[in-house]
């Protein structure tokens, strides 16, 4: 299904508005890997620990592995996201105000 609506969107394309689309592809996918690299190292250690320490003396924290990894894997995504929409925002910005994108 991905590999028709690439084809039909692709195919109305021209070649300025490929590469556009190119390289923000391999922007967009580049940022987010790093969004989510950096949620992983960066800011899921201290929000694990703030989570697992904030309430312990009125709670118990339970966690087993696939509620663990289950967050984590979310945390992760929507870090990546995060940055995504950012440079996503950006670069729209920019080209509508240029008269290239209509918005």
């Amino acid at each position: 299904m991905t590999v028709l609506a690439a084809a039909f969107i692709n195919s109305e394309l021209n070649n300025k508005e490929k590469k556009f689309l190119y390289k923000n592809i391999f922007i967009s996918s580049i940022l987010f890997l790093f969004g989510m690299i950096f949620g992983y190292i960066l800011i899921l250690p201290y929000v694990l620990s703030f989570l697992i320490f904030y309430g312990q003396e009125y709670m118990t924290p339970l966690l087993s592995g696939s509620i663990y990894f289950s967050f984590i894997g979310i945390f992760c995504f929507f870090i990546g996201i995060i940055f995504f929409k950012s440079v996503y925002k950006g670069v729209y910005t920019k080209y509508s105000l240029e008269g290239f994108i209509c918005v």
